[in-house]
């Protein structure tokens, strides 16, 4: 008489067959938490050394411009007192501007200071997901949230690039108003 035990005994697992799934689950599961490991492992070592390079070769710049920058308006301070009295100085416009030039690339690199804090950790953020994948779809703050960042990567790009170019700016004409009026006092 079938009262279903043989139902039963059909469906069953024996033994053997139990662990051949379990044992692939398992190494299945060793292989990926290892993978995941290597993962964190790349992802930790990409932040130290992205953060490393960035900081360094920002430090760098900044540091830079700002004693360039500051030095040069000193040497112009001096000029006009020691060698060409300001009286007797041509094309005080040219001096003006360099001045306001140097001061402007000071500004843009205290600037950048901040939106470099306000841009780096993000990138972390974006690393993160590049190792591990992104969590599913971004939300409306985060589209939002990712904008705001792009705004303040290009207004960092814009300060780096406009320091540099300010600062390029107040040499040139710093050295062009030294030029003339050393030539014009050698003239008299």
């Amino acid at each position: 008489m079938d009262d279903g035990r043989s139902l039963a005994k059909s469906t069953e697992q024996t033994p053997s067959d139990d662990n051949e799934p379990q044992s692939q689950v398992t190494a299945d599961s060793q292989f990926e938490s290892e993978e995941l490991g290597r993962r964190w492992e790349l992802l930790t070592e990409y932040i130290r050394q992205a953060r490393a390079d960035m900081q360094s070769s920002s430090d760098s710049y900044d540091e830079s411009l700002l004693k360039l920058s500051g030095g040069a308006l000193a040497l112009s301070l001096a000029f006009i007192k020691d060698i060409v009295p300001l009286k007797d100085a041509h094309y005080m416009w040219m001096l003006f501007v360099s001045w306001l030039a140097f001061a402007i690339c000071i500004l843009c690199v205290i600037a950048s200071y901040r939106l470099s804090a306000d841009v780096q950790e993000p990138s972390i953020e974006d690393a993160r997901k590049m190792y591990f994948g992104a969590d599913g779809d971004e939300s409306p703050h985060d589209l939002a949230k990712n904008k705001r960042l792009g705004r303040k990567r290009k207004a960092l790009t814009f300060c780096n690039n406009f320091s540099g170019a300010s600062f390029v700016a107040g040499f040139l004409l710093t050295i062009l108003f030294v030029i003339i009026n050393v030539l014009q006092v050698v003239r008299k």
